[in-house]
């Protein structure tokens, strides 16, 4: 499934309960991605997400760990799709992949 589409399956399920805050995807005034993903409610909200933490460049990095039930995700300028895939693949059980997106750094 492609990393928006599981935002979107996220979202409808979300929505329907009609609770969280949802799905926030912004930019900072440094140009860098927030990701915030609340996963209240959702079969999620219990699952352990080991952090990340990659650093390769000043505009090429990622950050992301989960905080009182929401999946948080900072990144670079050009790093937004490795924030969601980072959370496609911890949402599919597909950590080890995420170790080594980690080695392509």
């Amino acid at each position: 499934m492609l990393n928006i589409d599981i935002l979107q399956d996220l979202y409808k399920k979300n929505k329907k309960c009609g609770l969280g805050t949802g799905i926030q995807i912004v930019t900072a005034e440094d140009g860098s991605w927030n990701v915030f993903i609340d996963l209240f409610n959702t079969d999620y909200e219990g699952k352990i997400f080991d952090p990340v933490d990659i650093h390769k460049s000043s505009n090429n990095w990622v950050r992301c760990f989960k905080e009182n039930q929401i999946f948080k995700g900072f990144g670079g300028t050009e790093n937004l799709e490795d924030i969601l895939e980072i959370f496609n693949k911890w949402l599919n059980n597909r950590e080890a992949q995420i170790s080594k997106l980690a080695q392509q750094y």
